[in-house]
C-alpha cells in the first residue's frame, strides 16, 4: 500500500541506495570512477571505496555503519561503493585485485592508497577513516 498525498513515507519504503538519502556515491562505470578521482583531487578530499555485492551478508551488515560514517565525515571523505557483479565495473574490480567482499580501499586526494582491508570490520573501518582524515593535513 502506497502512502497518499500528505502522509509521511514509512522508512521501509525509502531505498537506502537512493542518492537522495545516501551520502555514499555508487560508481557504475569506469568514467564515474575517473570523475570521483578528479573530484577528490580538486576538492582535496580522500576517497573510501567499498567493493560490495547484493548477495553478501557481511556487506549488508556493515552498510548502515558505513552510511552513518559517511554522514559524519562527508566534509573530508568521498564515500563510494562499487557492486562487484555489475558488468560495467569488472575492470575497476580487477584493477584493484578485489578477491573478497566487502573490501575497502582508502585513497588520499593524490590517489595514493592509504589503507586496504576486507571484511565487515568496524574497527578497521574506523582506523581507515582516521588515516584518511590525517592524510589531509
Amino acid at each position: 500500500m502506497s502512502p497518499s498525498l500528505g502522509q509521511a513515507i514509512p522508512r521501509r519504503l525509502i531505498s537506502n541506495s537512493s542518492p537522495m538519502f545516501s551520502d555514499i556515491k555508487e560508481i557504475k562505470s569506469p568514467s564515474q570512477w575517473d570523475d570521483i578521482k578528479a573530484e577528490s583531487s580538486s576538492s582535496n578530499k580522500s576517497i573510501l571505496l567499498n567493493f560490495t555485492a547484493a548477495w553478501c551478508p557481511p556487506c549488508r551488515m556493515i552498510a548502515p555503519v558505513l552510511q552513518k560514517l559517511a554522514k559524519e565525515h562527508s566534509d573530508g571523505i568521498l564515500f563510494c561503493k562499487i557492486d562487484i557483479d555489475a558488468p560495467e565495473t569488472t575492470d575497476i574490480v580487477a584493477d584493484h585485485a578485489v578477491s573478497a567482499v566487502p573490501t575497502f580501499i582508502g585513497f588520499d586526494s593524490t590517489g595514493s592508497i592509504v589503507n586496504t582491508f576486507s571484511g565487515a570490520d568496524k574497527a578497521a573501518l574506523d582506523d581507515t577513516i582516521g588515516k584518511l582524515l590525517v592524510s589531509k593535513t
